[in-house]
């Protein structure tokens, strides 16, 4: 069995993982101090750089979390050279200069990874076009990286543990598993199924994500050193611009929550020179005020995500009764919690956890040398990650009226790969959406017939297995005028006007000859018929 690798491009660091044969899994140390390397872009006297040598740079020489701007859709950064013009740095190119330098460094240990299929890892709230975006960055570097076989960042590192386990001998963590991944950049949530088996089988029952994590605490933390030192001597000494002076107490700022993860109280000095006189102080309490309301924010987003895991189960409870269910009652169905991430070292983090879910076991992944490497080691479990049951679609669902001389009169994309079935604020707010809809009108005069296809990203038709028999699609007659309606659940309920299908797995498309998307006849018949009154409806 050839190496699996995988590259986990994070907000903050950069990790490479692989795995040879049925052989533990190793994160391979790429970068030059620690086994990663930081996940910064640069703009020096001799161009780009990347990695560590960005670090050295004026801060407003030097992109951060630029990763970031995948899914805001930004291409485009302005930074400031050291010496010289503002530069405008195309974002996806430098996205290829950071991975290139990760091959480079790949191949000088003897890990080569050009030529060899890579799993790339992502947050879990990326819909298709930022995934596609890293997926081509990855390639301009000469990796041979693909949609298809990108996971997301917290059930990689639920896979990654549930895996350790299963090779070490110790029982499978079965039931429901909340992955806990407090990065840098990022909070990701997963709720996994896990049944005991050789090996485990792992259900993704939700996942979500939000941007807000490590950094924005940092801020914070930064935005408190900074008041506290208003009228030090030591600050008016400085000889730097004002940007290079909050970079100086952002880095202390780092080094003292990850001190307090440790000790009660911490101490660091601003910088070298004058900075060095500065002495910063911060405790484990001010720590805990800082993070508290970023905590109390994170804490929504977990209730919200286990209370979407309901709305996944097939004959699962009315929308109204999950609104009411109390976050206790929500609590009982989790069995573990598994903290992953940098940020999961905050003491508060686990003591919060453990009070919210006093039933389940709050664990980390003690296999590890540290946090960071919890999604990189899941990517390289590729006998498991390629047959996960996954919460949402990797694939586009298009309907298109066709006439009968087979001229498409309208069409319409129903369903974008990867996108969420539930929105995770709506829930908050008591406002199931249980799938996507959509609705398309016959214009013509003449009986057409409405067709559902399902496509990959790659554009590639994928074939339809209804009750068993191939079919090229989902086939509905639509009379003049009428108007016919796609409705996707998020219990994996598909129905095209009157015909409703299930598909009990949403796998991750591969290539090869093995393409197939099951269905079978769902004769329930809880949809209720009518456009626009389905939401939450459902008994």
């Amino acid at each position: 069995m050839a190496d699996r690798m995988g590259i986990d491009f994070g907000t903050s660091t950069t990790l490479v993982s692989n795995r040879a044969g049925e052989g533990p899994v190793r994160v391979l140390p790429i970068g030059q101090v620690d086994a990663w390397m930081p996940s910064l872009v640069g703009y020096g006297s001799n161009g780009v750089v990347v990695g560590e040598d960005a670090l050295a740079l004026p801060e407003r020489s030097v992109i951060r979390s630029i990763k970031t701007d995948l899914l805001t859709r930004l291409s485009v950064r302005t930074i400031s050279p050291p010496m010289g013009p503002t530069v405008d740095l195309e974002v996806r190119p430098a996205i290829t200069d950071l991975l290139a330098e990760v091959a480079a460094r790949c191949e000088q240990r003897g890990f080569p990874l050009v030529g060899r299929p890579v799993r790339l890892s992502c947050p879990a709230n990326w819909p298709a076009a930022p995934r596609l975006d890293l997926v081509r960055a990855a390639k301009d570097a000469g990796l041979d990286a693909s949609v298809n076989r990108m996971l997301d960042e917290p059930i990689s590192a639920g896979v990654a543990w549930t895996m350790g386990r299963f090779l070490a001998g110790k029982p499978a963590p079965e039931g429901k598993v909340l992955v806990f991944d407090y990065g840098g950049g990022t909070l990701d949530l997963a709720v996994l199924e896990v049944v005991d088996g050789s090996p485990p089988e792992i259900t993704v029952l939700a996942a979500a994500a939000v941007t807000e994590a490590g950094d924005r605490l940092d801020q914070a933390i930064a935005g408190e050193l900074r008041a506290e030192a208003e009228h030090h001597p030591a600050l008016a000494a400085l000889d730097m611009e004002p940007e290079d002076v909050q970079h100086l107490f952002r880095l202390a700022a780092t080094r003292l929550k990850i001190g307090l993860s440790t000790t009660p109280e911490q101490a660091t000095r601003l910088g070298p020179g004058p900075g060095a006189n500065m002495v910063l102080r911060y405790s484990q309490r001010q720590l805990e005020t800082a993070f508290s309301p970023m905590l109390d924010r994170a804490l929504r987003l977990v209730w919200s995500t286990i209370r979407a895991t309901e709305l996944r189960r097939r004959g699962a409870a009315t929308p109204d009764v999950i609104r009411k269910m109390t976050e206790g009652e929500l609590a009982k169905g989790i069995s573990w919690v598994l903290l992953a991430g940098g940020m999961s070292r905050i003491p508060a983090v686990a003591a919060r956890l453990t009070q919210a879910f006093p039933s389940a076991a709050v664990a980390a992944d003690t296999s590890l040398r540290s946090p960071e490497e919890s999604v990189v080691s899941g990517l390289a479990y590729d006998e498991v990650v390629s047959d996960l049951n996954l919460d949402r679609p990797a694939f586009d669902m298009t309907v298109e009226l066709v006439d009968p001389s087979g001229l498409c009169v309208a069409n319409q994309h129903a369903y974008p790969a990867f996108t969420p079935l539930y929105a995770p604020d709506q829930i908050q707010r008591g406002e199931f959406l249980l799938g996507r809809s959509a609705e398309i009108t016959n214009p013509t005069k003449k009986r057409v017939t409405a067709k559902m296809t399902c496509r990959g990203v790659d554009g590639r038709t994928l074939p339809l297995y209804i009750d068993g028999v191939s079919e090229e699609s989902l086939d509905v007659s639509v009379e003049p005028g009428k108007t016919v309606w796609f409705k996707l659940y998020v219990d994996g309920q598909v129905v095209l006007g009157y015909r409703q299908l299930r598909v009990d797995r949403w796998p991750v498309i591969r290539g090869g000859p093995n393409n197939r998307i099951e269905f079978v006849t769902d004769s329930r018949g809880y949809d209720d018929q009518r456009v626009g009154h389905w939401w939450g409806e459902r008994n």
